[in-house]
């Protein structure tokens, strides 16, 4: 943890700090999202690619998704519901990260899936 006036930081608040580091590092923002669709590919679990989208709206506001031709509550229905996602929205929102991997729902197990694009 950085040190100020050689004093530790101390952070009381998780998501406080989380959301600090998204405003101040766009990589970090991204990195934060790849992590969740790694988890998701491992378990289908939505979740964390989900919340960490909200961050970045949080962090750096919608302006950053701008150029999906999207609105606000097209992307507040995405994010909010874990069970009830649209991943056409979120692959649009992935692209302006310039994160290759798509979500899909697969038809054969019933379950949604993430695709890496080659």
């Amino acid at each position: 943890m950085k040190k100020k006036n050689n004093k530790p930081i101390v952070v009381h608040d998780y998501e406080s700090f989380v959301i600090s580091q998204f405003k101040s590092s766009y990589s970090f923002c991204r990195g934060m999202v790849k992590q969740g669709i790694e988890d998701y590919r491992e378990d289908g679990d939505i979740r964390f690619v989900l919340l960490n989208l909200g961050r970045i709206i949080k962090a750096r506001g919608y302006k950053v998704f701008e150029t999906t031709g999207l609105s606000e509550m097209q992307i507040n229905n995405a994010i909010e519901s874990e069970n009830n996602y649209n991943p056409d929205v979120i692959n649009k929102m992935l692209e302006v990260l310039k994160i290759k991997e798509r979500i899909r729902e697969e038809v054969i197990s019933g379950q949604r899936e993430c695709k890496k694009n080659e």
